[in-house]
C-alpha cells in the first residue's frame, strides 16, 4: 500500500463528500493490488489515507472495532456520514437556488436555452 499523501494514495475531501464514490473504489484497487483481503486490515487502510479528523470520525463507528463487521458494512455505516454521496442525493436546496437565480436573470429563454436547462434533470 502506499505511504499517506502519495500520489497513487487515494483522496477524499469532506468538502466534496461525492468524492466518496471515487473513494472507495480507488482503495480497492490498491487493496486487490496489494493482496490485502482481511476486513479488519482493509478498514485500517481505509482510514490511514484520510486527515486526522476524518480518522477519528470513521474509526469511531462500531463497524471499524467489530471484528463481525465486514468491510462491507464498515463502508455502507461510512456512506450514511455523508448524505450528500449517495447519488439520489447529488444536488441540495442550494443548488437549486443557484439554478433558479441564474436562470431567472434570462428574460425570454430560447428553445436551445430550455433545452439545455431540461437536460440537465433528464
Amino acid at each position: 500500500m502506499p505511504a499517506r499523501k502519495d500520489p497513487i494514495a487515494p483522496i477524499f475531501d469532506p468538502q466534496q463528500p461525492r468524492d466518496l464514490r471515487r473513494y472507495f473504489p480507488d482503495l480497492d484497487f490498491l487493496l486487490s493490488r496489494s493482496h490485502i483481503t482481511a476486513d479488519f486490515e482493509k478498514k485500517f487502510h481505509a482510514t490511514r489515507f484520510l486527515s486526522i479528523d476524518d480518522q477519528e470520525l470513521w474509526e469511531l463507528v462500531p463497524e471499524f472495532t467489530d471484528a463481525a463487521a465486514s468491510f462491507e458494512q464498515f463502508t455502507a455505516t461510512i456512506f450514511r456520514l455523508y448524505p450528500e454521496a449517495e447519488p439520489h442525493r447529488r444536488y441540495g436546496i442550494a443548488d437549486l437556488d443557484a439554478l433558479v437565480t441564474e436562470h431567472s436573470r434570462i428574460a425570454a429563454p430560447s428553445r436551445a436555452t430550455f433545452l439545455k436547462f431540461y437536460c440537465r434533470f433528464s
